[in-house]
């Protein structure tokens, strides 16, 4: 009997090893295959994100594929330069010119998504040698829920350090070629895949000073960096050719970011909040339960130390990727505090717009390669005596980060869109039958009039055609935003809270009402109405506004010269819209 027995623990031994040893990253290809399901079998009814997602950030990719080199978008808040609404990863352009826009859309995020998992599953399989670890990492770090309009600003990391350390092998093995062929197009993709202002950038940065402190402790020139520097640099360079001229000559216009104002963050609270989440509402990295292998895999670490040597290669990454966190995690917190905050609103141009927290949109990569490290020190010490426990510790020490991750991913949003049908989907947000019967009622090319949008994201009727006097922005005039203001002018003085939010921000021109704060989602199952608006509707004539598309019904409307056009509502539409012809 224990003959057997010990006969049955060598087979499974073997088979773990055998598995470990497997191309898992095939099944990659299946992981993909069950996180687009949902979304396929939903069609338009499927769920993202709408904030900074399908609203104007969406449309900076239809409005470059729509419009290919213009360098003003007639269409949106009176003419909007280019530079104002400039898609985050140009790669991704051409979908959106031969694709209709859903389509382009779920292509965009399966090759994001592609891309998390098996960069992550290549980078960590290079760093252990572990398929296993490498396919649990990928699996998690794909599913964490962050936005394809962003293309590999977040997620596309490991894909770029995994090429990073191929190039170095090449070098290292003096086979330049055709060995660095792959990796270097690697990197070029992930550049035209990502932006220089969202993290391209940050990873200059760091690349340069990782460079040169390898070469001042090791007096060792580290040829990878400075090729992958080259890389990134020149592709980075020739796709913000428009942006650095901006930078370096005088600007077309003076932005509206030169009116906002910064708001100071405590820096104890800024450090908790971003050990806790990982960054900002796009970056969060879920990581909350890897601590607990991060903390047991140091402690076996420096315990043996001594005794082996790959554990002791082991805690030299491990303290690099702590501080990494740390000094990211600091700079964050001292760049948004309230002193610091201070000096930047009394300064102009780039040292006041500049967002030094953008290297925070490295930490979700950060931490997954981290987990992958930990699980992995975790699984070769413990299955040197026993592999069945090692690789239960392992699972178990993982499987809380997955849960969460999955929790909040859009695989699980669009699993409970198809049991409950309760989220805001794709086909209700842009509501085209609703737009398309307005446009029918008018009669008219959308060119020859403009619009704007009361309790209504302007992203509805600029998506059809529409052409809008409103919008949102994140680099517009700032003479723009002073003529805008004078619309709302009166509105926004009773409510001090949205005075603020347009003041000391400003990014969205909307038609903000004092009764309904910052909402402009309205729906149609608010059964809203309103009254005693203040808007400027002189004003709103001047800038050759004709028609306003409010969500709710106006009451008064006769009071401000406004003539009922219609009402328009659809089964599927998210939105009711009241019509008027100012």
């Amino acid at each position: 009997m224990k003959l057997k027995v010990k006969e049955g623990y060598k087979k499974i031994k073997n088979f773990i090893d055998c598995v470990d040893r497997w191309h898992l990253e095939w099944f990659g290809i299946l992981l993909l295959g069950i996180l687009m399901a949902p979304i396929l079998y939903l069609g338009e009814g499927c769920v993202f994100d709408f904030h900074d997602q399908l609203d104007e950030t969406l449309l900076s990719y239809v409005f470059a594929a729509r419009y290919p080199g213009a360098e003003v978008y007639e269409q949106m808040m009176n003419g909007l330069p280019a530079t104002g609404l400039k898609p985050s990863a140009v790669l991704f352009i051409p979908l959106y010119s031969i694709l209709p826009v859903w389509w382009a859309f779920i292509v965009q995020y399966a090759v994001v998504t592609a891309a998390a998992f098996f960069g992550m599953y290549a980078s960590v399989k290079k760093v252990t040698g572990s398929s296993i670890i490498a396919f649990l990492c990928g699996a998690a770090f794909s599913m964490l829920p962050t936005r394809p309009v962003y293309g590999l600003s977040v997620v596309g990391l490991p894909l770029c350090f995994y090429c990073i350390l191929k190039i170095r092998d090449c070098l290292e093995q003096k086979k330049v070629f055709p060995g660095i062929v792959l990796p270097a197009a690697g990197l070029v993709f992930f550049a035209l895949s990502s932006n220089l202002v969202l993290i391209g950038y940050a990873i200059l940065v760091v690349l340069s000073l990782v460079w040169l402190i390898r070469l001042i402790t090791k007096k060792k020139n580290e040829l990878s960096l400075l090729v992958a520097i080259g890389i990134l640099g020149g592709v980075y360079t020739l796709t913000n050719l428009d942006l650095i001229q901006q930078v370096f000559h005088e600007a077309a216009y003076i932005s509206h970011r030169e009116d906002s104002v910064i708001i100071g963050v405590g820096f104890l609270e800024s450090i908790l909040q971003i050990l806790k989440e990982g960054g900002s509402l796009h970056t969060y990295s879920y990581h909350l339960f890897i601590y607990i292998p991060v903390v047991i895999s140091f402690i076996i670490l420096v315990l043996t130390y001594k005794k082996d040597q790959d554990n002791k290669k082991y805690l030299k990454i491990l303290i690099a990727f702590l501080l990494f966190i740390a000094v990211d995690v600091l700079q964050y917190a001292f760049f948004k505090s309230s002193m610091v905050a201070d000096i930047r609103n009394n300064m102009g141009g780039m040292l006041k717009t500049f967002q030094f927290e953008r290297f925070c949109w490295m930490l979700p990569a950060v931490w997954h390669l981290l987990n992958g490290v930990c699980l992995a020190v975790l699984w070769k010490n413990i299955r040197k005596k026993d592999h069945i426990l090692g690789l239960f510790v392992v699972v178990a020490l993982y499987l809380p980060t997955l849960l969460y991750i999955a929790k909040n991913s859009t695989f699980y949003q669009n699993i409970s869109q198809i049991r409950t049908g309760n989220f805001l989907t794709w086909e209700n947000a842009y509501s085209e039958d609703v737009m398309e019967q307005i446009e029918n009622h008018i009669g008219r090319d959308m060119s020859e009039y403009k619009v704007a949008c009361l309790g209504m994201c302007p992203v509805v009727p600029l998506m059809h055609g529409f052409y809008t006097i409103d919008g949102y922005s994140n680099n517009y005039p700032l003479e723009y935003k002073q003529e805008f203001r004078e619309i709302i002018a009166k509105d926004i003085e009773l409510n001090r809270s949205i005075e603020t939010y347009y003041d000391d921000w400003g990014s969205r021109a909307y038609l903000l009402h004092s009764g309904w704060g910052t909402s402009y989602m309205l729906s149609k199952y608010a059964n809203a109405s309103v009254s005693e608006l203040n808007f400027d509707f002189d004003k709103m004539r001047e800038m050759g506004c004709e028609y306003l598309f409010s969500a709710a019904l106006i009451t008064d409307a006769e009071a401000y010269d406004l003539s009922f056009e219609g009402c328009f509502d659809s089964y599927s539409g998210w939105w009711r819209v009241w019509v008027y012809k100012l």
